[in-house]
């Protein structure tokens, strides 16, 4: 990854962090014993989330007079050699936007949802597949708002990450991006889709290999029903309806 990414920031004012949010294997210790090789290497104490794992480096940036903070997981390739500065133009001129994605494609092809319309319950719910279609249109811009940004690879504005108190690290897995789009909103901030940019996202395997697929499952609808209790804060029928269909949903991944 490190290898990967250091073309594609030669010429700006960057520096790579590395965060090893308390790996279960020895890759903590590799990545430390590497770090000469061009990254500074943080070792978190403990695995406290997704969301946690993310702070502790986008602080880390911060103290270090960053002014974008470029967040990407481990798994993520780099088709796109004009990547950054496609997202970068986007954050640079529109004062509105706190956080900007590109597209991204799985190992397979296949376009991810660009979620680029905020939910209501209706569309959590009966709504869900036309939801989907919706958030996927983006007419032929070469960029658009979007709801939320993809988690595997973003480039936010330090300073507004900040005033909304960075990631939310009440959630351990899943969720994470469309509650930091709530909160950013609370700051009259948005997200956007480069659509004209793209990486792809090969997902791990090692949440599955760690925690199960009942530990995954129990994850992310605790995740969700904190999003919908303390983001959206809909009336308690609805949000019994949309964790009904949530649960349905998470049972066939």
């Amino acid at each position: 990854m490190v290898r990967s990414l250091q073309p594609l920031i030669k010429g700006y004012d960057a520096e790579i962090i590395v965060v090893d949010n308390a790996s279960p294997n020895r890759s903590g210790e590799v990545l430390k014993a590497h770090a000469k090789d061009g990254y500074h290497f943080i070792g978190a104490p403990e695995n406290r989330g997704y969301a946690a794992g993310n702070n502790i480096g986008l602080r880390y940036a911060k103290e270090r007079g960053a002014t974008y903070a470029w967040v990407l997981n481990n798994d993520v390739t780099f088709p796109d050699r004009n990547l950054l500065p496609a997202l970068l133009e986007v954050l640079q001129k529109q004062t509105d936007v706190a956080a900007v994605s590109p597209d991204v494609y799985s190992g397979e092809g296949y376009l991810y949802n660009r979620e680029l319309v905020r939910p209501t319950w209706m569309d959590l719910t009966f709504g869900l597949l036309q939801y989907r279609k919706k958030g996927r249109n983006a007419g032929k811009k070469d960029w658009c708002y979007a709801y939320r940004v993809q988690g595997c690879c973003f480039l936010a504005d330090i300073e507004k990450l900040e005033q909304c108190g960075y990631l939310d690290e009440n959630t351990f897995l899943y969720y994470e991006e469309a509650i930091l789009a709530e909160r950013l909103r609370r700051k009259k901030y948005r997200c956007a889709c480069v659509t004209k940019t793209k990486v792809i996202h090969r997902h791990s395997t090692t949440v599955l290999q760690n925690i199960g697929k009942s530990g995954y499952r129990r994850a992310y609808k605790k995740s969700y029903a904190y999003y919908l209790k303390e983001y959206r804060r809909f009336p308690l029928w609805q949000q019994l309806l949309c964790k009904a269909f949530f649960a349905v949903k998470v049972y066939f991944i």
